[in-house]
């Protein structure tokens, strides 16, 4: 017989203990079927588990009467369920424009940050979202397909930071379920099939593709998380049995080599050395990704005095004095080199001899970008101001598919040294970074419904090429 997903979801809280008699569990609810199906398991269990129970709704300012739409049903919700109703607002738009952030990324921080403000309302409260098992399987292969490590694989915790996530042993098909039999109502956010938004590109156009060459996909990635977890826990164990044996601190941020030397020859110890040196990031909030780990285990087989391996955000490890070093990379050098306007015609960029033509011809195919021949097709009338070309600075960032990134991380990502970005030209405009050759184009600068355009064709050879010959020049 099979069981209701309210009877399953009962008896797995129950043998594991998760609420806590005369706690307050304030749900995150948006008014979607997730949210709504968590705060109606919420309320048929409150008796028996002896919970408090309360909601925070969250409005964005992105969707206009569609938000106050979702508010209203949401405090409709809670009276009819008798349960305390905390409304919050804020700005998401104006947030990540005053702070550079994408629309995904400043409304999850912004979110965070309201429930975490109203959980200060009631006694011995937890935060609780209605994250699913689909979510899971959405953040797994969200962090694979970026180069995540075991951390990454691991996906979302059940619980972290005083946040509990009850839904997430339950697929979406269970809860849909749920919804549907007893015919709960629900709100629909139609942001959520915006294929801008990297996880709706996830939901909506990837994971029909998995699923038909393996239904089960959404199963199996959840089931690859578990293991991810479960071998992380392992290495983590056997990492602090190795620093208890060595008395290496990674909060020290120095290690010896004699210290790091029996782990590099022996492939069984490249995951202790991975764990430890996350350690070490971690204390500054910096993730090391596994190629840059590679790039670091390479220069302690053959280590050379003052030799940099830069990690994130201007982090690097140095080889000094015998000791591997994590420490920030101060580089005071950088500053405008060159910034020259592009005007339509033939632009010399820089001293390689890099040539930007720039056509105001519509292309027949509004294709974003041909990273190999560096040939690209913008919105013109997206162009605030004159066009200028412009060696790398700290802090430019650039905003693509939703997200608002670090130009630095993605020339480090790319494989640029520090000492070669200032040659990579950055196209933009008075206001912003419109194009970062090799890596991107900016939301606002794309094409799509653009009345004019304007074709921009960067000459100079492929990235790797250009990469040699800064190489060469600098040498000689």
């Amino acid at each position: 017989m099979t069981h209701s997903l309210s009877e399953r979801f009962g008896a797995y809280h129950k043998e594991r203990n998760t609420f806590r008699k005369g706690e307050t569990l304030l749900v995150a609810l948006s008014g979607g079927k997730d949210s709504v199906c968590l705060l109606h398991l919420l309320k048929t269990w409150q008796e028996r588990f002896g919970y408090k129970l309360a909601a925070c709704h969250v409005n964005h300012k992105i969707r206009g009467e569609e938000a106050l739409r979702d508010l209203a049903f949401c405090q409709r919700l809670c009276k009819e369920l008798d349960i305390p109703f905390v409304p919050e607002e804020t700005d998401v738009p104006a947030f990540c424009a005053e702070n550079g952030f994408g629309i995904e990324e400043g409304a999850r921080l912004e979110r965070y940050r309201l429930l975490r403000q109203a959980s200060r309302r009631f006694e011995r409260c937890r935060i609780v979202t209605a994250h699913s098992a689909s979510d899971q399987a959405e953040t797994v292969l969200f962090r694979v397909i970026r180069g995540t490590g075991l951390l990454g694989a691991c996906g979302i915790p059940e619980e972290r930071d005083g946040i509990l996530r009850p839904l997430l042993p339950f697929h979406k098909e269970e809860i849909l379920e749920f919804i549907e039999n007893r015919q709960i109502p629900f709100t629909e956010d139609s942001t959520n099939s915006d294929i801008l938004y990297t996880r709706n590109r996830l939901r909506n156009e990837v994971f029909p593709m998995l699923e038909e060459i393996n239904p089960a996909a959404e199963k199996a990635l959840v089931c690859f998380g578990r293991i991810a977890s479960s071998h992380r826990a392992l290495t983590r164990a056997l990492c602090d049995l190795w620093q208890e044996k060595t008395g290496v601190d990674p909060f020290s941020k120095k290690v010896s080599l004699s210290a790091l030397a029996p782990l590099l020859h022996d492939e069984a110890g490249i995951p202790l050395l991975y764990e430890f040196f996350t350690r070490m990031a971690q204390s500054e909030n910096i993730t090391i990704d596994f190629d840059r780990f590679s790039h670091l285990v390479s220069l302690l087989k053959c280590p050379a005095e003052g030799k940099i391996i830069e990690i994130s955000s201007s982090f690097v490890f140095t080889i000094c004095g015998g000791m591997l070093v994590f420490q920030k990379y101060e580089n005071k050098d950088i500053r405008i080199e060159y910034k020259r306007e592009m005007k339509t015609g033939e632009n010399k960029l820089c001293e390689l001899g890099q040539i930007l033509l720039i056509s105001e011809e519509k292309p027949e195919k509004n294709t974003n970008i041909n990273k190999k021949h560096l040939i690209i097709h913008m919105a013109s009338d997206r162009i605030e101001g004159a066009l200028f070309a412009r060696n790398f600075l700290p802090g430019d960032k650039i905003t693509m598919y939703g997200m608002t990134k670090s130009i630095k991380k993605l020339l480090c990502d790319a494989g640029i040294p520090m000492d070669l970005r200032r040659h990579i030209p950055l196209i933009c405009d008075e206001k912003k970074v419109l194009w970062l050759p090799f890596i991107g184009l900016c939301d606002k600068a794309r094409p799509e419904e653009a009345k004019r355009h304007v074709t921009l064709s960067l000459s100079g050879g492929r990235l790797d090429e250009i990469t040699s010959a800064l190489r060469s020049k600098n040498q000689n």
